[in-house]
């Protein structure tokens, strides 16, 4: 059984989960993996989006572990992706019940299953729960951040932005969240001046080169402008978006660049 388990947990790892489910159930209940396995078994099952077998497993584990909270949170995220919101809604008030409101880790888990639900005024008041205990918990900030986009609530979005600024270092992928936030607030700005932060690193010359245009094509969406000219000419990507943020932040709608006049339509 032993060899069984650990074949199973490779499978899982390789992402073959229908061979690792198999295998995981063979594990029997006098096993030492028994209840490791149920865990496995219920990862499959939700990546194999297989939630009604899911909760059939997670309701067995509920009537002899009824206190476990971590079980009623998968229970109501089952029910969500079923479409069952009522049933989801009982779990959330079990989940409610039980939380500790000492665990900053669970009270975020518990803000995701709001947000599931599209309740942001819950979700945001268990993410302020969890920054009131810990104001730089990461998980609590991302998890606020999504919030903030989905209420479209600028100032938040601002706030967490700067925040989350604080923690970045010198990599690029560690200051995306905060890019990301920045465009969403429409703080092109602050954008501009994250891209130019890096833009002399040579590390990662070819990253802000896609950066710099997926930045200009959703400016260009966002705003529903574009540059046109009277003639051919070239324009560098950092002379369009310059061009673009005088438009932003001057309502500068025409102009000269290397003798060809531009217009902002």
């Amino acid at each position: 059984m032993d060899n069984i388990f650990e074949k199973a947990k490779t499978q899982f790892k390789n992402r073959e989960y229908e061979e690792a489910l198999k295998n995981f159930e063979k594990i029997k209940k006098d096993n030492k993996n028994y209840y490791h396995a149920k865990a496995y078994i219920l990862a499959c099952l939700f990546n194999l989006n297989k939630y009604q077998q899911a909760l059939n497993e997670l309701n067995a584990l509920i009537e002899k572990d009824p206190y476990n909270i971590f079980l009623w949170i998968e229970k109501a995220k089952c029910h969500i992706f079923e479409d069952e919101y009522e049933k989801a809604h009982h779990a959330l008030i079990e989940i409610e019940r039980l939380i500790d409101v000492n665990d900053k880790e669970m009270l975020v888990e518990v803000s995701k299953v709001c947000s599931l639900l599209r309740d942001n005024e819950k979700a945001l008041k268990y993410c302020d729960m969890a920054l009131k205990l810990d104001e730089n918990y990461k998980k609590a900030l991302y998890e606020k951040s999504l919030i903030a986009v989905g209420l479209d609530d600028v100032e938040m979005m601002n706030e967490i932005a700067d925040k989350l600024l604080e923690f970045s270092n010198e990599e690029l992928i560690s200051v995306m969240p905060v890019f990301i936030l920045r465009f969403f607030s429409k703080n092109y700005r602050g954008c501009v001046d994250l891209i130019n932060n890096f833009s002399h690193n040579e590390k990662y010359k070819s990253h802000i080169q896609m950066l710099k245009e997926g930045f200009y094509d959703k400016l260009c969406e966002d705003l529903n402008a574009q540059i046109l000219c009277n003639n051919p000419v070239d324009i560098t990507i950092d002379e369009a978006i310059k061009i673009m943020m005088d438009f932003v932040e001057n309502e500068k709608t025409h102009g000269n660049i290397h003798g060809v006049e531009y217009f902002i339509l």
